[in-house]
């Protein structure tokens, strides 16, 4: 299956499956203590950050559409200047962007409320730009290490005979898709 060659920063989802079957979602779900397992797609020996070969390999952590069952880490390669950086960003900035303006709109209509609005907009302004700002300098530092080749975002999702890898390194796509002919189901 030919990967697509996107725009830098856009994310690509390879979807692997191996006995899969909406039918033994659902019972998993169902059925308390219910074992599923999914598969595990081969990630080569190149870490997955910046494509630099290693012999490495760093436990992530999973993402699960199942509560009810559990799984290990996947250990994925990835080398020693990586390893501080990589899946560790978990955060969406437009929900935290959202939050901020939120939590400066209640600052300052609590002042209002009690007939002190100068010092709402004295307390919240200088709240929504420190806000701003921190999210600015998050997506400076995601954008300044995807310029020198590194790609921190990588999420593995997995469910009953379905794992899906989401990252920004068309790079590491395109490895996962030649590595894994057999269990990719899907690229997106």
């Amino acid at each position: 299956m030919e990967v697509p060659r996107m725009a830098p920063g856009k994310v690509y989802t390879l979807v692997f499956r191996a006995d899969y079957s909406v039918g033994k979602e659902i019972m998993t779900r169902m059925i308390p203590g219910a074992e599923a397992s999914f598969p595990v797609p081969e990630f080569g020996t190149r870490c997955v950050c910046c494509d630099a070969e290693t012999s490495s390999r760093s436990p992530q952590q999973t993402a699960l559409s199942n509560t009810e069952w559990q799984n290990d880490p996947i250990d994925v390669p990835m080398c020693s200047s990586c390893d501080a950086h990589v899946g560790k960003r978990g955060l969406n900035l437009g929900a935290c962007f959202a939050l901020v303006v939120f939590g400066v709109l209640g600052v300052v209509g609590a002042f209002s409320a009690r007939g002190l609005r100068p010092w709402g907009w004295l307390i919240g302004g200088p709240l929504l730009l420190w806000g701003c700002g921190w999210l600015l300098q998050m997506e400076m530092k995601r954008r300044r290490l995807a310029s020198q080749r590194h790609y921190i975002d990588l999420l593995l999702s997995v469910a009953p005979g379905q794992c899906s890898v989401r990252t920004s390194s068309g790079e590491l796509a395109r490895r996962l898709a030649s590595l894994n002919p057999a269990i990719l189901h899907a690229v997106h």
